[in-house]
């Protein structure tokens, strides 16, 4: 049987077994993954993967696994395991079920690039022409470039059938002059066309370049600009306390601050996962909700959490969209 017939044969097991939830993600993938250290390539290895992650729930009790081998008896065993196993496990007394469908979703915009998914031996050139282009200015290199294309199929109990596809690519360097000087540069994309390999080896050995021969400066208070890597782990981590499990958790800085001024009046914060080209852009999050933008922060002020099907019932709010399994 195909994986998606195995997908909707293990719904209704779930459901004719009494699950009040599911909630089926299909992932079906191609990857190749280039590994290259003192500017030869190392490592080169391609392979394909097929993952059904299985989430249910019955009575406010919740269970997450997987299946990996597609055909009706795993399938069954699955179902029975699982269902026999939850009547174990303690209920989760905030659980609120998940999203209501069925949902229209947007056309994907620059999610999928066939030009991707058909790459091959080119991913190798290009590797070999970055390292020679971080080579003219430095003496030494090492890195990552990584390929992947796949689909992703969804299925709910709640009358959610959902499915996207897209590729990526994802290339990192390091250039070094010596033990002291070297650069860091990274690069993504969904699309070929915008992909900035030999731009980003380049700017790695500028880096290396610039930081030859560094010196002692005098102590004071100083501006700081930050590179885009270490602005966006501070971003990112700070986007993450918006998150209502992260409140909830009591890990977050923003506890209690919603509507409250937590920033800087010029700080405008968004969480989207519609941005065309977007690495992590998708149509739908993980129980079948469209993506959308959501404001974090406006003009300095906190302006929302993010919430999944469940929190938002919690907190008589609508779904962002963030849902995770």
């Amino acid at each position: 049987m195909k994986h998606e017939d195995i997908t909707q044969f293990l719904l209704e097991e779930l459901q004719r077994k009494g699950a009040d939830d599911v909630v089926l993600q299909l992932s079906e993938g191609e990857n190749i993954l280039i590994k290259f250290a003192n500017n030869k390539i190392s490592t080169t290895k391609a392979w394909s993967s097929t993952n059904l992650s299985v989430f249910v729930a019955k009575n406010k009790k919740v269970l997450i696994s997987s299946l990996k081998t597609f055909d009706k008896d795993t399938a069954k065993k699955l179902a029975e395991h699982m269902m026999n196993s939850i009547n174990k496990i303690q209920a989760n007394k905030d659980y609120q079920g998940i999203a209501n469908g069925p949902f229209k979703y947007a056309e994907e915009k620059e999610f999928y690039d066939k030009k991707i998914a058909e790459m091959d031996e080119e991913i190798i050139s290009l590797t070999k022409q970055a390292i020679d282009t971080a080579l003219k200015k430095t003496k030494r290199t090492a890195g990552v470039f990584e390929r992947t294309s796949g689909e992703s199929y969804l299925l709910t109990s709640n009358n959610v059938k959902a499915r996207e596809r897209g590729t990526g690519l994802y290339f990192t360097i390091r250039a070094l002059i010596d033990q002291n000087s070297s650069g860091y540069g990274s690069c993504v994309s969904r699309m070929k066309n915008k992909m900035k390999i030999q731009e980003t080896a380049e700017h790695a050995a500028n880096i290396a370049q610039l930081s030859k021969g560094p010196k002692i400066s005098m102590s004071g208070k100083f501006d700081v600009l930050f590179a885009p890597h270490a602005f966006a782990a501070i971003v990112d981590h700070f986007a993450n306390n918006a998150s209502v499990f992260s409140v909830e958790s009591g890990l977050s800085c923003l506890n209690n601050q919603l509507g409250k001024k937590v920033a800087d009046s010029q700080v405008t914060l968004y969480d989207d996962a519609t941005i065309p080209n977007g690495y992590s852009s998708s149509l739908f999050d993980a129980e079948g909700t469209p993506m959308q933008r959501t404001p974090i922060i406006e003009k300095g002020i906190l302006k929302n959490y993010l919430h999944n099907a469940s929190t938002a019932k919690r907190y008589k709010t609508k779904s962002t969209g963030n849902a995770g399994l």
